[in-house]
């Protein structure tokens, strides 16, 4: 996915993080909506689901390298191409 077809969208005044994900090819249109909560990360598309869980996020940001997030005040997680999480610090 190429960075035009990114949007990044963040509302702290109400502890609520997001990024929002749109791909267009071939005509198909898909999107993804992340939402950080006091309790993980929400994905809302199709299937709804969970990330980080028990995990209060603090902030969120999508780079071509994939998503970010500041969980719990004090750490920083990283999510790449594999949809796997590892703690960066």
């Amino acid at each position: 996915m190429d960075a035009s077809a990114q949007q990044q969208m963040v509302q702290t005044g109400h502890k609520v993080v997001g990024a929002s994900l749109a791909n267009n090819e071939q005509s198909t249109h898909k999107s993804l909506l992340i939402a950080g909560t006091s309790e993980g990360l929400l994905f809302l598309n199709s299937e709804q689901h969970v990330e980080l869980e028990g995990h209060s996020i603090n902030s969120l940001a999508l780079s071509s390298k994939g998503l970010w997030a500041i969980a719990d005040r004090n750490s920083v997680w990283h999510r790449g191409s594999n949809a796997e999480w590892h703690k960066v610090s």
